[in-house]
C-alpha cells in the first residue's frame, strides 16, 4: 500500500486498548501483526492486536521498564531497565514471566533496542553513546562508539535495522550513521548531519 495523502486521510481508529493508568513509554508489534506489547514505568502488557484484549500483565517494579521489543517469538521480549541504577537488558519469557538472560555492558540508560529481522542478533543504543550488537544465544557483544562533538547535547539515541537485516542506522540529535552489519568494524559507510535540526528547534 502506498501511503498517499488520500490513504492517510482515510485512516481511522481501529482498536482501543484502555487498560493501564500510567503513560506508555514504549510499544512494539510482533512481526506477524497479531500481538502488541506495551510498557509503562512499572509493568508490561501483552495484547491481542486483533481483538484488542489484554492477554498478559507482568509487573516489573524492581527494574522499571523501557524500550520493550519483541524477539522473533511472540511470547519473548527484550526490555531495558528504567530504575537509574541498572543498565542491563533483560530477555523475558512472557509465557512464565521468567528472565532467560541478562545482557550487561552499557553504562547509561538504554534508550533503543532493535531486533534483526533475519536472525537472533539484536542491537541496543544507550546515552553512553555506544551501540552494542548482541546475540540472543550467548552473551557475546560487539561495541561501536558513536563520535559526538557535544556529548552533553545528546538526549536521544535511536537505532533500527533495514528490512533485510544488512544495514542498521544509529541516530542522535546530531547525526545519523549507517552501518553494514557485515563490516561494522570499518565504521559507518554514510553519515548525515542533523545538528541543524536540533539547532533550529532550540532557536524556535
Amino acid at each position: 500500500v502506498v501511503l498517499t495523502e488520500e490513504v492517510i486521510r482515510g485512516m481511522a481508529v481501529g482498536k482501543v486498548f484502555s487498560e493501564g493508568e500510567k503513560a506508555i513509554n514504549s510499544l512494539d508489534f510482533h512481526r506477524d501483526g497479531n500481538f502488541l506489547v506495551t510498557a509503562d514505568d512499572d509493568c508490561i502488557r501483552l495484547y491481542n492486536a486483533l481483538s484488542a484484549e489484554q492477554e498478559k500483565l507482568v509487573y516489573n517494579k524492581k527494574y522499571g521498564t523501557a524500550c520493550v521489543t519483541f524477539t522473533h517469538h511472540e511470547n519473548a521480549i527484550l526490555v531495558a531497565s528504567k530504575n537509574g541504577w541498572d543498565q542491563s537488558i533483560r530477555y523475558l519469557s512472557l509465557h512464565d514471566n521468567h528472565y532467560l538472560k541478562y545482557f550487561k555492558g552499557h553504562n547509561a540508560p538504554v534508550v533503543s533496542i532493535a531486533m534483526s529481522p533475519v536472525n537472533d542478533t539484536f542491537i541496543s543504543a544507550s546515552l553512553d553513546l555506544t551501540v552494542r550488537v548482541w546475540d540472543l544465544r550467548s552473551n557475546s557483544q560487539d561495541l561501536l562508539k558513536i563520535e559526538s562533538t557535544n556529548k552533553t547535547a545528546i538526549k536521544y539515541h535511536g537505532i533500527a535495522f533495514d528490512p533485510l537485516g544488512l544495514v542498521f542506522a544509529s541516530a542522535t540529535s546530531q547525526s545519523a550513521k549507517l552501518f553494514d552489519v557485515r563490516q561494522m568494524d570499518k565504521g559507518p559507510f554514510a553519515t548525515f548531519d542533523l545538528s541543524f535540526i536540533s539547532s533550529s528547534s532550540s532557536s524556535s
